[in-house]
């Protein structure tokens, strides 16, 4: 396999512009940490169901790849809101649907402003063996 070494695909813009929308500084402040360690090969912005998310693809470093088994690029989506609503986990099923062929399947990262983010994916998970 190739050698792959952190850094950002240089087709890269973090000062996209689409749709009215834009990378703020906290977006553009965490690509250029997570492109310390991963490779970043994709960034985006997209509405769905009414919210803002903004995405990026990280292709694991060669020492990620040894060390965690990664082949396929990580998902990692960023939302703002204070309050984490389970339509987050919609887009992301849309995401690896889209980008099937790309994305590891069972990894992805979620970044939110949500202190109770853990109790609340817990319950959903709760809800949802409930409805099997």
């Amino acid at each position: 396999m190739e050698e792959i070494s952190p850094g950002i695909h240089r087709g890269i813009d973090l000062n996209i512009y689409k749709n009215g929308l834009k990378f703020g500084r906290s977006e553009k402040h965490l690509i250029w940490q997570l492109k310390q360690i991963w490779y970043v090969t994709f960034i985006d912005i997209a509405k769905f169901k009414g919210s803002v998310y903004y995405y990026a693809m990280l292709k694991p470093t060669s020492k990620i790849r040894e060390s965690f088994r990664l082949d396929r690029e990580v998902l990692v989506v960023m939302q703002q809101y204070d309050n984490f609503e389970a339509r987050t986990l919609d887009f992301v099923d849309k995401l690896m649907f889209e980008f099937q062929n790309r994305l590891d399947k069972l990894v992805f990262i979620l970044v939110t402003q949500d202190a109770e983010l853990k109790g609340k994916i817990k319950q959903l998970t709760l809800q949802e063996q409930k409805t099997k």
